[in-house]
């Protein structure tokens, strides 16, 4: 299946069968309908049986941690208010814990545990001097690698555990 952040604001979690590469059929869809009905989806990672997505800033969350186990119902599990776009996600699966890159000017870089799925909690905040855009976690370097729209600092390594 094929889990998509998607911009429809009645389902901003689709999910596609892709078992006939020819004839890809949708699934399930879930609408995070909550604050701004115009919010679309940006971001989205998986872990086990979760998706964990991101949003724009409206007034509603822009975390949120749905349950896939069954495709075709996907359920909201939580939720958890950043005040900012979420412009992309990654996830540690040891550590638990998913890093966002996010439109705060102050805080581009967010931490968020996932050890409970049912309850996320922002753990810190890193500002990048510019607004990340992208980001990509390896788990093996334990690094996550940030693109900015920065004119000097376009690509940043963080090490999240010294």
């Amino acid at each position: 299946n094929v889990f998509i952040a998607s911009s429809d604001n009645a389902s901003e979690l689709q999910v596609v069968s892709a078992a006939v590469p020819a004839l890809p059929a949708l699934l399930g869809i879930l609408d995070l309908a909550s604050g701004s009905a115009t919010a679309d989806a940006l971001s989205i990672v998986l872990s086990g049986d979760t998706a964990y997505m991101g949003r724009q800033n409206s007034g509603a969350p822009e975390f949120y941690a749905v349950n896939i186990l069954v495709p075709a119902q996907p359920l909201l599990t939580s939720a958890l208010e950043l005040d900012s776009d979420i412009r992309s996600l990654d996830i540690s699966i040891l550590r638990n814990i998913a890093f966002a890159a996010t439109s705060d000017a102050g805080n581009d870089f967010q931490t968020i545990s996932v050890a409970d799925s049912a309850a996320p909690a922002l753990l810190g905040a890193l500002d990048l001097a510019d607004a990340s855009v992208d980001l990509v976690y390896n788990e093996t370097l334990d690094r996550n690698f940030i693109t900015s729209s920065s004119d000097t600092q376009e690509l940043q390594v963080i090490a999240p555990y010294p």
